[in-house]
């Protein structure tokens, strides 16, 4: 089901038009929610090999994702809010081929000393702080366009 709806969600384009605000809000939405339940997928699971697996996961989703988000037309001239997404899409790709994957290694692999935990320590900042940084500016973009277009975003 998870892959069908993936293919599906992928189908917008830039000729393509939103029935309407709530519709390219929600778009932008699923594109979100399939990056987060990769990164969750990854940071959650505590077999090294099968979380090396969803961070690559997290990787070709995000790929599919920003490819998707740059063929996408602002709604109604609207690109505030997607580009806050593609900026979000961009990171978490960067952070799926280096700093998660290197992470991963550290504490899913071997005794966790209290070197790999330093070590572990000091990739917190890309990971967790810049991350939910760049999902903050989604939100404040959302609550913008849904203000602009008189509706309320679901909140999960």
């Amino acid at each position: 089901m998870g892959t069908c709806l993936f293919a599906q969600k992928l189908t917008y384009t830039e000729r393509d038009q939103f029935p309407d605000a709530i519709a390219y809000n929600d778009y932008i939405v699923d594109m979100m929610d399939i990056i987060e339940e990769g990164w969750t997928l990854a940071i959650e699971e505590e077999t090294s090999y099968r979380a090396l697996e969803y961070a690559d996961s997290l990787k070709t989703r995000s790929e599919r994702i920003i490819a998707s988000l740059k063929k996408l037309q602002g709604y109604d001239g609207e690109t505030k809010f997607k580009q806050a997404a593609l900026d979000y899409a961009i990171h978490m790709n960067n952070i799926s081929k280096k700093e998660l994957p290197d992470f991963i290694r550290l504490i899913r692999i071997g005794e966790l000393t209290e070197s790999k935990r330093k070590e572990a320590k000091l990739l917190l900042p890309i990971l967790d702080t810049k991350r939910e940084k760049l999902f903050a500016l989604i939100e404040k973009a959302q609550n913008a366009f849904a203000k602009k277009y008189h509706f309320k975003p679901v909140s999960k």
